[in-house]
Formats: C-alpha cells, structure tokens, sequence
C-alpha cells in the first residue's frame, strides 16, 4: 500500500478509535492495545469498530477474521487493513 494510503488509513483509524472511546487521553499509537490495558474496546465498541471499518473502508471482516491477533493492538489491525483491498466501493 502507498505511504499516502497508509497514512491516511492510520488517522482514519485514530479518529474512528478516539470517537468510540472518547475518555481516553493518551496517544494512540501503533503499539495501543484495543483491549485490556489501552483503549479497553468492549465486544459492542468492537463491534462497532468492525462496521465502521466495512462501511467507510468497503474492506469485508469475515467472521473467522475477527481473532485477537488481529484486533489485539492499533499496528496489528492497520497491517491486517493494509492488506485488504475494498470489495465495494465505500462511498456507496
């Protein structure tokens, strides 16, 4: 992927991730957790996360894709999103 593209996912994700978790004050890095000791994602606030990402993005999570490795830190799901090319157009 570009390092435009990349970027732009990457603040894409921190805006998306600092509206579903509006209280927390640090910064997000790469290394930010999702879970348990970062961000504290619960499984509705994922789900939400997963929709977001399908409807703004057009990239389809399957279900056999959500898995902690995945969605255990900010680096870990950019490098899975960066790898996903849209399967609609997102500004449908």
């Amino acid at each position: 992927m570009p390092e435009d593209t990349n970027s732009q996912l990457r603040e894409w994700l921190s805006r998306t991730l600092a509206r579903l978790v509006p209280d927390f004050k640090a910064e997000i890095s790469d290394g930010t957790s999702l879970t348990e000791g970062g961000l504290c994602l619960d499984s509705l606030a994922l789900v939400d996360l997963i929709g977001d990402i399908e409807d703004q993005l057009g990239v389809q999570i399957r279900e056999d894709e959500v898995s902690p490795e995945i969605f255990s830190t900010v680096g870990h799901l950019l490098a899975f999103l960066s790898r996903r090319p849209p399967t609609q157009d997102p500004s449908r």
